[in-house]
């Protein structure tokens, strides 16, 4: 028998909750900060960890240019629906 989708979608909410409690007291104990953000052009979610004194972004997920791939194959699939339409 095959969970539900709320089953699914709440054992997936406490994944996330989880892994940002984690994230959370890792950072806590470095001096950096974590920023939650969601690229306007591709709608998807990024994580910064950034140098808490300087603000210089460390590590981001996704990176830029899988954000970048996105966004063009985004474009490119807009290209082919107008196409086929």
């Amino acid at each position: 028998m095959q969970p539900s989708k709320q089953e699914t979608q709440k054992k997936q909410d406490l994944s996330v909750e989880n892994a940002v409690e984690r994230l959370s007291k890792f950072v806590a104990n470095t001096k950096a900060e974590i920023s939650f953000s969601i690229d306007q052009e591709s709608g998807i979610q990024v994580v910064k960890v950034l140098d808490s004194q300087t603000k210089d972004v460390i590590r981001q997920f996704p990176s830029e240019e899988a954000i970048q791939l996105a966004q063009a194959l985004d474009k490119l699939q807009g290209l082919l629906v107008k196409d086929k339409a």
